[in-house]
């Protein structure tokens, strides 16, 4: 289904300054244990957001919230190009870093 996020979803941690989400995504897949949520999904998002343009159910520019559910603050910011190409943005932790040699 798609809809405008709801006005509790919008409620959890927000802060007053920060833009509203137009959407809220949410992702599963399933790892070996269980069926997992994932907080923030980038790629999902970028094809997710190329359909919803396309098929008119949103304009861009658009934020995205996924992760509410699972206590995460997630945002993706959807952007269009002159050519029609979605492209993703937004803030991100790093969280491991490393190197890998081949």
């Amino acid at each position: 289904m798609i809809g405008r996020s709801s006005r509790e979803a919008r409620a959890f941690g927000r802060s007053p300054t920060e833009h509203s989400p137009d959407i809220e995504v949410r992702v599963f897949f399933n790892s070996a244990t269980a069926s997992v949520e994932d907080p923030t999904t980038g790629s999902f998002n970028a094809s997710f957001a190329q359909w919803l343009i396309d098929e008119g159910h949103i304009e861009a520019p658009y934020v995205a919230s996924q992760g509410t559910c699972i206590d995460r603050e997630g945002r993706v910011h959807i952007s269009r190009d002159a050519q029609g190409q979605a492209w993703v943005g937004g803030a991100c932790n790093t969280c491991i870093q490393g190197t890998v040699n081949l």
